[in-house]
């Protein structure tokens, strides 16, 4: 098993493990790398999900620096930045992320918990491109109470 580290301020770490009790910082390596992409380090929140149902694992970014990039895995252990093409155009500080399949049709759907503003659902289109279909729990919480909101409404699915 692998360690994805979001480092709040520096550039996160996705740790390989070598199989022989050491783990080594591959995310330069992968497309990961703040320093090589346009995103600043601030993450905050980690959701790995197989949005696109390839049998890999992706990666979404929950950022406090208002972008919040999602990865699709290569499935030869790189991954491409594909925010922009998925339609996920988030300029909100965010803290947390879950995926899900909360319309039922089969593939993963996002929750995105936000700190200034309505959290955001986007559901995936099926095709690699999401839906921004606004705050489905229409609360008013945000920050720390938001990501309780969060863990709470997804115990309910």
């Amino acid at each position: 098993m692998d360690l994805f580290v979001a480092n709040r301020g520096q550039p996160d770490q996705l740790y390989r493990n070598n199989a022989d009790g050491t783990f080594s910082d591959v995310a330069p390596e992968v497309g990961i790398d703040y320093p090589q992409n346009e995103f600043p380090a601030n993450s905050e929140g980690v959701a790995w999900g197989d949005y696109d149902n390839d049998g890999d694992a992706d990666l979404f970014l929950a950022n406090l620096s208002r972008t919040n990039p999602l990865y699709r895995n290569d499935g030869d252990g790189t991954f491409i930045e594909v925010t922009r093409d998925s339609g996920i155009i988030l300029d909100r500080k965010s803290i947390g992320a879950s995926w899900a399949d909360l319309d039922n049709d089969g593939d993963l759907d996002l929750h995105v918990t936000t700190v200034e503003s309505p959290n955001l659902l986007y559901i995936n289109n099926g095709n690699g491109t999401f839906s921004n279909e606004g705050d489905p729990f229409k609360h008013k919480q945000r920050g720390r109470r938001s990501r309780q909101q969060q863990r709470r409404s997804h115990r309910r699915l």
